[in-house]
């Protein structure tokens, strides 16, 4: 394997962030786990990593601890330790302590089963400590639920969903470290694709304590699906995106940016003043060898639908993209059927200004209840409000659709009557109402921006 030495050192910075992070997790769990239940390593309690952490990519700065408390049955004990865990955890330098509410196992079933994002989150989990039956649990189901359609749907939704979210995030011209296409968030894609690839090859995955966007990058180069010149590229740049992130994020700790990865005016001074010269200039030319890397395993993905589908599949995806009225009545039998071509078809013809179609297509669907479905139609900015509205008042309430109800809350053609629904709904947890309360506070600037 060819060596790569990296400009600024920051993927061996992540992996000694993650060590950290880990140790801190660890002896926090530990200590409360003791108070709680009297013995260190009590049975039915786990504590999983996420998120960056979870795939050992964590930058410093200002970052999330990103949690998952799980429990094989709750108890007001495991719901005592959950606080005590959580409080003792907020006296570190964190942006934020994460421990999202679905956490015992019947929880996690759903979460896995309905949605693509809390799902992602129990399948990129890396086990910390705890139970060693209630781990394995979660392992197979890590294994059961991910299967090789539910992968292929979020590759597809997520490229689509997060080039349009992207857009949303962008303050004027000024580029967004972590949200932007080529930026750190299409991080994923790359080991989204590890997996798939895997998967299909029947290959067990890499478990090197390593960040799991070079192992990506490395099993690409292995497979001749980039270059070696693109590898060393490719790595560099996500090398120099990391630096840069990192200290940023530190900078802007005690401003009102914070958490926030904008370069704007202000951002670049503080950055230019630690000593980065150049900063936009070089973060631009960052982000083109990741959109490549990004965009072949996207393309490669979309293929595979030829072993997980049909053969004629990965055409038909494509032309979903590209549809017309006309076309649609040739296609519409199939498109109804399956899931990812109706988010396909909707993205298309949200992306390409046809509104009419969209909206045909959106009489059609918005009575279907899978996730990716019901997220698509919520994203686009031909929805009106009232299939937003339907979308709301039939979901909010149904386990595992709450993610929806943000990305609801950030339209633009939202009503102010649909917006106080999920801001009122008490039995929400919050993260799922902060959106619409920021919506409401201060329109959908604000809301696209909420962390």
């Amino acid at each position: 394997m060819r060596e790569v030495r990296y400009i600024m050192g920051s993927l061996e910075m992540v992996v000694r962030n993650t060590k950290e992070f880990d140790d801190i997790v660890k002896k926090t769990y530990i200590g409360a786990v003791k108070e709680v239940y009297g013995c260190e390593n009590p049975h039915g309690t786990a504590i999983f990593a996420y998120g960056s952490p979870g795939r050992i990519e964590l930058v410093g700065g200002d970052s999330d601890a990103d949690l998952l408390f799980v429990e094989s049955t709750r108890t007001k004990q495991s719901e005592l330790m959950r606080k005590r865990f959580t409080e003792e955890l907020e006296k570190y330098n964190f942006s934020k302590v994460d421990l999202p509410p679905w956490n015992d196992l019947h929880e996690i079933d759903v979460s896995c089963f309905v949605s693509l994002v809390e799902g992602n989150q129990v399948f990129e989990a890396r086990a910390l400590l705890g139970d060693d039956t209630l781990i394995r649990e979660v392992k197979r189901r890590q294994i059961g639920y991910n299967n090789l359609e539910r992968q292929l749907s979020n590759i597809i939704f997520n490229r689509c969903y997060l080039d349009q979210y992207f857009r949303q995030r962008a303050r004027g011209d000024a580029p967004n470290i972590k949200y932007c296409s080529g930026g750190s968030r299409d991080f994923l894609f790359l080991s989204w694709y590890d997996l798939l690839d895997r998967d299909i090859s029947h290959e067990s995955l890499d478990k090197t304590y390593s960040p799991r966007v070079e192992i990506a990058l490395r099993r690409m180069l292995s497979q001749s699906k980039i270059s070696p010149d693109e590898y060393e590229e490719t790595l560099n740049a996500i090398d120099y995106q990391m630096r840069i992130r990192s200290q940023l994020l530190a900078l802007n700790r005690n401003t009102s940016d914070k958490g926030v990865t904008v370069l704007d005016g202000p951002a670049i001074d503080r950055l230019e003043k630690a000593g980065n010269n150049n900063v936009k200039e070089k973060i631009m030319a960052s982000f083109k060898p990741v959109q490549k890397a990004v965009d072949t395993a996207y393309r490669d993905s979309i293929q595979k639908g030829a072993i997980i589908r049909y053969s004629e599949w990965p055409d038909m995806l494509w032309k979903t993209f590209e549809l017309t009225s006309r076309s649609y009545e040739s296609m519409k039998d199939v498109i109804s059927q399956d899931k990812i071509l109706r988010t396909s078809s909707l993205w298309g013809a949200s992306e390409n200004g046809d509104g009419e179609l969209f909206n045909r297509l959106a009489e059609n669907f918005k009575t279907a209840d899978d996730w990716i479905t019901l997220a698509s139609l919520s994203a686009s900015p031909y929805c009106n409000s009232k299939i937003l509205d339907h979308i709301a008042q039939n979901y909010a309430k149904r386990y595992g659709y709450g993610y929806v109800l943000r990305v609801i809350a950030r339209n633009k053609n939202v009503s102010k009557e649909t917006l106080e629904y999920i801001s009122s709904e008490n039995e929400l947890d919050a993260r799922y109402r902060d959106v619409a309360l920021a919506a409401l506070k201060g329109g959908t600037s604000l809301a696209n921006n909420q962390i």
